[in-house]
């Protein structure tokens, strides 16, 4: 649909997925009626420099959209673009650039959420991994009052991140950062790893780590886990 001109801000919503993917190449499990699965077109008038700090405001809309609905649960912001409550999975975003010959390129942002999943209806290898709004808040939540909240956060935010950039975001993302002061291992690629303690959130949207020696290092890309056997 972005290589035959659709406009931006197009959103596309499946009932389910036959081969739903998140990052690393990840299977995303997307039963029909229980979750939300749409991905949005989203041609953002920045330089591609800063394209790079897109998926952590994304993030924080989603977080921000489901707090009203679970006032016993934290929900938070797992760099670079994940969202865990009480240390589960329940939703994966998915950023992508595309472009075609004389377009602009464009951002396809997908993002799966386990709305109304129970305990049962997840395969045994996620299990103990992932969990979903219903399990959270004890209650069916509307899917799509929801759907529509989302989008109306990311509208907002999308509008504010090309006017005033990234460092706007900072304060908020700072706290519901998943991730800070803990200890964590990072995969990047070619199966390199690196562990630290992650010590924020960067203005270019990498992350903080403080070393074991006490010297820093920006991480810009790759799969956080905390700790140093706790997948996510």
């Amino acid at each position: 649909m972005s290589a035959q001109g659709a406009a931006n801000g197009t959103v596309l919503v499946a009932e389910t997925q036959t081969a739903g993917r998140g990052r690393m190449a990840r299977a995303w499990h997307s039963p029909p009626g229980l979750g939300l699965y749409f991905s949005i077109l989203l041609k953002p008038e920045v330089a591609i420099s800063e394209v790079t700090t897109l998926p952590l405001v994304v993030g924080l809309a989603v977080v921000e959209a489901i707090i009203p609905y679970l006032p016993n649960c934290r929900p938070l912001l797992k760099w670079p673009n994940d969202i865990l409550i009480a240390n589960r999975k329940p939703c994966g975003i998915l950023c992508e650039m595309t472009s075609s010959a004389g377009n602009t390129p464009s951002l396809i942002v997908g993002i799966g959420l386990n709305v109304n999943a129970a305990p049962d209806d997840f395969p045994p290898d996620i299990a103990k991994r992932a969990t979903s709004l219903r399990i959270c808040a004890g209650h069916r939540i509307p899917r799509e009052q929801l759907l529509a909240d989302i989008l109306f956060g990311l509208e907002k935010g999308f509008k504010k991140w090309q006017i005033n950039g990234f460092t706007p975001f900072l304060p908020r993302l700072h706290q519901l950062d998943a991730l800070y002061g803990r200890e964590i291992t990072v995969e990047r690629a070619a199966g390199a790893v690196i562990s630290g303690v992650a010590s924020g959130i960067c203005e270019d949207g990498s992350l903080h780590l403080t070393l074991p020696d006490g010297s820093f290092e920006k991480v810009y890309s790759g799969d956080a886990h905390i700790g140093h056997n706790f997948r996510c």
